[in-house]
């Protein structure tokens, strides 16, 4: 259950990378 916690986690970290870097190439062009 922990490691599923973990994954998860780590999931959503990405994708909130992939949404601020989406964010700053819309912003700079």
């Amino acid at each position: 259950m922990i490691q599923f916690c973990i994954l998860f986690f780590f999931a959503l970290c990405l994708h909130a990378i992939a949404f601020l870097l989406d964010m700053e190439r819309c912003m700079t062009t």
